[in-house]
């Protein structure tokens, strides 16, 4: 895959995160050109290893990361809301980007939170 093309798609991907994006009623968008970098995530792992690699990381920040409980006892304090509308905004994205345009079918998604 060319660079070129690598873009089109993360490009592709974007906007189509932001179409679906409304339906649970958050923001996406390119990280700021201010952004100091990635937040502490697991692409920095595969980074490390092949610094070349394409990755997506999802946060809820873009100028500074700030978390004072980071790495804490106290860092478990994380919205399941949040992480749920996430993960159904970039399933429905990467699902309609696999099929690159042909007739897309429909995504169920099951949204199921055990306590």
């Amino acid at each position: 895959m060319t660079h070129s093309t690598v873009i089109s798609v993360r490009m592709h991907c974007l906007s189509l995160m932001a179409i679906f994006s409304t339906a649970v009623q958050a923001e996406v968008s390119e990280a700021s050109s201010h952004n100091p970098g990635l937040p502490p995530s697991s692409l920095m792992s595969f980074l490390r290893v092949k610094p070349g690699i394409s990755g997506v990381v999802l946060g809820d920040f873009n100028t500074h990361f700030i978390n004072p409980f980071y790495q804490s006892h106290l860092d478990a304090n994380v919205s399941i809301d949040a992480v749920t509308s996430a993960a159904v905004v970039a399933a429905q994205a990467l699902h309609e980007t696999a099929f690159g345009g042909s007739e897309v079918p429909p995504l169920k998604v099951h949204i199921s939170m055990p306590l």
